[in-house]
């Protein structure tokens, strides 16, 4: 009896061996792989590789190694895009690449580097403006007095620290020219506000 036993499991696990290798042998797969490398040649690491396949939806990532390649194993049979992308690059994608029955497939990325976008934001506080007295006037502290460097120290240079003051430099004016003009009486140098 045991040896009937025996050969009853033997036989029933060879038909269950039969039945389910071809199943087992029967699940052909592909593989995808390639290299990313930027617009020089150079090759791209850390670039995001995306595996899709069309019928099914499934995805499958991988990450491209520091000589830029990338391998994407145990692909079923059907049509994949695949797509390549790191920060800083354009995206690169194929479509409709038909994987077949025990087929390796390259698939090689040139990245191309992004587009710059900048934005400059330029931001300035309003200028005062005096509109209720039509007079303007500043005060000229000590310290300025003192450390201003002054040529000859003529107190009257300092008058030119005002907004709308400048010194006179027309020879014919009023102010510059005759024994009875405002020069005379304070030296050449003459304002005009």
């Amino acid at each position: 009896m045991m040896g009937v036993g025996r050969g009853l499991r033997a036989v029933l696990l060879s038909f269950l061996l039969v039945c389910f290798s071809e199943s087992l042998f029967g699940q052909a797969t592909g593989t995808i792989s390639g290299t990313v490398s930027d617009a020089s040649g150079a090759p791209v690491s850390n670039a995001k590789v995306t595996v899709t396949g069309q019928e099914t939806g499934t995805v499958r990532n991988a990450v491209s190694d520091n000589a830029g390649h990338y391998v994407v194993p145990l692909l079923g049979v059907g049509t994949y895009t695949i797509r390549a992308e790191l920060p800083g690059f354009q995206t690169s994608e194929t479509r409709d690449l038909r994987l077949q029955v025990d087929e390796q497939r390259e698939v090689n990325f040139t990245l191309a580097p992004a587009n710059v976008q900048q934005s400059v934001e330029v931001t300035a506080a309003p200028v005062a403006v005096e509109t209720a007295n039509p007079t303007l006037g500043q005060v000229i502290t000590s310290q300025q007095v003192a450390e201003l460097p002054l040529n000859g120290r003529d107190f009257v240079q300092l008058a030119t620290l005002t907004p709308g003051t400048t010194q006179e430099t027309n020879p014919n004016s009023f102010f510059n020219g005759g024994t009875d003009s405002e020069a005379s009486a304070r030296g050449s140098y003459s304002l005009s506000v």
